[in-house]
């Protein structure tokens, strides 16, 4: 979504479509990591079973996107111009880094103090990535 650029043809439907494969490939290979790390660091061989838990487990990686992938939707029917859908997309995605931040931190036992600051270093990162889409695309 970071890489989008409309001005050289990007669409919100596009950008979508290659969010959601590149989400799928990215879940799909953690998965992969946990059950093979399971089985290299504790000798559990991976089997069907395991492999469904550990979808299910890292299912949240793919649940965090409907929200954007539905704003990108929105735009590649019209409903938003490409621009707006992809960049309003993007802001959620910087929006729910900083809450999914919080809410693990505070999950973990971390202080509000704490928490805060893990949202800040999230929404450093977050803004980081749309600072360098803007740099890029100039």
């Amino acid at each position: 979504m970071a890489a989008a650029d409309v001005e050289n043809g990007d669409r919100a439907g596009q950008i979508g479509l290659y969010t959601a494969f590149t989400l799928v490939t990215f879940w799909l290979a953690h998965v992969y990591s946990a059950l093979l790390g399971d089985w290299s660091g504790q000798g559990v061989q991976p089997t069907v079973g395991r492999a469904r838990k550990a979808l299910i487990r890292e299912w949240p990686m793919l649940g965090a996107t409907t929200v954007p992938l539905l704003i990108l939707v929105m735009g590649a029917v019209d409903l938003l111009p490409d621009h707006l859908a992809i960049n309003t997309a993007l802001a959620v995605c910087v929006g729910e880094l900083g809450l999914t931040s919080f809410y693990a931190a505070r999950r973990g036992g971390a202080s509000l103090k704490s928490a805060v600051l893990a949202v800040a270093l999230a929404l450093v990162f977050g803004v980081a990535i749309v600072l360098l889409k803007a740099i890029i695309h100039r």
